[in-house]
């Protein structure tokens, strides 16, 4: 505390008992409520990464996102599901967490690769095939970014 430049000092009862260092209280922190999701890095033979557009609204509005499916679901059975193919290879990645203000988002990358070229879904307003290796001036959000370049980081020989 500053109670020489205070205004209240001649009043503080805090100062007339010398108890001033013990305010002002710290706020207990309130823990933050926790959602899991899984990210969906669905990659074609071409090493391109289907990206959808996210809501306007809401948690990281109108960016390019991974799609997401909750963590009870099979990655396969959500690409047969969605796309009409189940992928040749599902496997997860190492997991993060991304904090908000509000919550904690547990992410569970799940990598899976299709053996033929992405068909069943076509570039639009909502989808599109993002190639890593010529990143544009899409909108991502970080985790979602920090993802994609670790895909991209791979080396070349463990790319299907």
């Amino acid at each position: 505390p500053r109670c020489g430049a205070c205004p209240l000092q001649e009043d503080c009862v805090a100062r007339r008992q010398g108890s001033q260092d013990r305010y002002p209280v710290a706020k207990a922190r309130r823990s933050l409520p926790i959602r899991q999701v899984t990210f969906i890095l669905l990659r074609e033979p071409g090493g391109a990464v289907l990206l959808e557009r996210r809501p306007p609204t809401g948690v990281w509005g109108s960016l390019w996102s991974l799609p997401e499916c909750a963590p009870e679901i099979p990655v396969a059975d959500w690409c047969l599901e969605r796309l009409g193919r189940t992928p040749a290879e599902v496997r997860e990645l190492p997991r993060m967490r991304h904090t908000f203000t509000h919550f904690h988002l547990d992410i569970t990358p799940a990598l899976a690769t299709l053996e033929a070229p992405g068909v069943g879904v076509l570039d639009g307003d909502q989808t599109l095939w993002y190639n890593p290796r010529q990143p544009g001036e899409l909108g991502l959000p970080a985790p979602v970014a920090r993802l994609i370049a670790r895909l991209n980081d791979e080396p070349q020989e463990t790319r299907p």
